[in-house]
């Protein structure tokens, strides 16, 4: 009977053990001939691990064994270490006809290459320019940025779309919406004239303003590119509006995901027509700042600020870290709607981020805005030593110096070999995060659902096992049940 009652609660304890080991990992799919793999590490597991923190992943074999990787930002890659270069182009203004008021290119190209305004017949208005072509021929690279200098004191929203081209004639969408903005009040100012170009490569560029008659003239352009192509990095993963967990007569204080390096902040306002300046604050717990859980940076002391940005709090109260100040606005413009763009964080990980006023939180509207974080995924390289399949495991386990060690030597060649010939891919579906103790009655069925899809994916031995303990179990009260109901004579 003693052995059986082992029996059972080994098989049970072997069970659990397996299922919380399954919910600890998620399976690899390969992509490539290898022997090195780039995972591009999604943003939801820092809502797995404890405290976000990422130093216990790793990626296993069939065995278990931990395989040599490594963590990648672009300057480790070999591969990828783009020479940034800026160039100011020319810019020729696109004038109207006076007669029908139509947009009218009227370009032609010189024998030594240069742009010129071609011969019109009809007359050209003293309006302002419609539009402007960029010439970027003699940019080297992809192009990266466009950034302008306007004439004069214009002030306001400039609403424009941009087109590439190669030949002045057939025009792509390079730029669907987007605007210029230059804004004064109170002594507080904000500007946004660059355009992100994506790594565009294009000989022309064409800036058409939605409304001509409000365009401001420009002054100078330049264009940033990059000369080797590089890989694209992981777009920016985006958090669900987050509302406030409490606010005061003048801050907002929002919890932010743990654990994660949060790189910009959208700010969701909640009625039009509002503007108002906000300081951005990130709070830690009392004590002894923590090290931040993303990737060290040289220039993280001269972007984070140094201790003077930190303001003093009394025992016991959460230290704030002073992290940017911006000008928020949501802007009725032109018929459309235009908005502040998102606010650039310190790449740290933040308990709660605090948005502070410098009058009354009714700056911001009637009701609290709602913000949504943002952080790019973490990218990591790994060698497939040993046999499949491989898997992406976040098991708590010590290490050692010699695995330190080991780990380095790991990182060498890892490196060479990637210099040598590109990496495969590697891809990994997480588990859903475990869902909080306090939500919404709309997103249970969404909970629901993913309990049953982690439960599924969950391995047949490991329900075999379990059902092998409860047989024995089983057994056992039956054995016992029946020595209890034989007379007491009986042998």
């Amino acid at each position: 009977m003693k052995d059986m009652l082992r029996i059972g609660l080994g098989a049970l304890a072997l069970a659990g053990g397996g299922l919380a080991v399954a919910q600890q990992q998620a399976p690899l799919a390969l992509d490539g001939p290898g022997p090195f793999y780039r995972l591009v590490v999604p943003a939801a597991i820092h809502g797995l691990v404890p405290d976000g923190d990422l130093r216990d992943v790793r990626v296993r074999n069939a065995a278990g064994q931990a395989v040599p990787f490594a963590w990648l930002d672009a300057a480790d890659d070999p591969q990828a270490r783009p020479r940034t270069e800026s160039h100011e182009v020319a810019l020729l203004p696109l004038p109207t006809r006076a007669d029908k008021g139509t947009d009218l290119l009227g370009l032609t190209l010189r024998p030594d290459g240069t742009l010129a305004l071609a011969a019109a017949s009809a007359a050209l208005s003293s309006a302002p320019a419609q539009g402007w072509v960029i010439d970027s021929r003699r940019v080297d690279g992809a192009l990266v940025r466009l950034r302008f200098e306007l004439a004069g004191d214009a002030q306001g929203i400039f609403p424009f779309t941009l087109e590439a081209s190669d030949d002045l004639r057939q025009w792509q969408p390079l730029v669907a919406d987007d605007q210029l903005v230059r804004l004064q009040r109170d002594g507080q100012s904000v500007e946004r004239l660059a355009i992100d170009l994506g790594r565009a490569r294009a000989s022309f560029l064409r800036l058409s303003w939605r409304d001509g008659v409000q365009a401001p003239a420009l002054a100078r352009a330049w264009v940033d590119s990059v000369r080797t192509a590089a890989p694209t990095s992981p777009a920016l993963e985006w958090t669900p509006a987050v509302a406030p967990s409490r606010c005061g007569p003048d801050f907002c204080d929002y919890p932010a995901p743990p654990g994660l390096p949060l790189q910009r902040l959208r700010i969701h306002l909640a009625d039009r027509n509002t503007m108002a300046p906000v300081q951005v604050s990130g709070l830690s717990p009392a004590g002894p700042p923590a090290a931040a859980r993303g990737h060290r940076h040289a220039l993280d002391a001269l972007r984070r600020g140094d201790a003077r940005d930190r303001a003093a709090a009394p025992a016991g109260e959460p230290q704030a870290q002073r992290l940017a100040d911006t000008v928020v606005y949501r802007l009725d413009q032109g018929g459309g709607e235009v908005q502040s763009a998102p606010v650039a964080l310190d790449d740290a990980a933040h308990a709660v981020v605090r948005l502070q006023t410098r009058g009354p939180m009714a700056a911001l509207g009637t009701r609290p805005p709602t913000v949504s974080f943002a952080a790019r995924p973490r990218v990591l390289e790994f060698l497939a030593q040993g046999q499949p399949p491989f898997v992406l495991g976040w098991q708590p386990a010590g290490q050692d110096a010699a695995a330190d060690s080991a780990n380095a030597a790991a990182l060498k060649t890892l490196r060479e070999g990637i210099a040598a010939q590109p990496p495969g891919r590697a891809t990994v579906s997480l588990p859903a995060p475990p869902s909080p103790v306090a939500a919404s009655p709309a997103a249970a069925p969404e909970r629901a659902a993913a309990t049953a899809t982690a439960a599924a994916q969950r391995s047949p031995w490991l329900w075999a096992a379990l059902g092998a303990g409860l047989l024995v179990l089983g057994a056992m009260a039956w054995s016992l049940l029946h020595s209890l109901s034989r007379p007491s004579g009986d042998t």
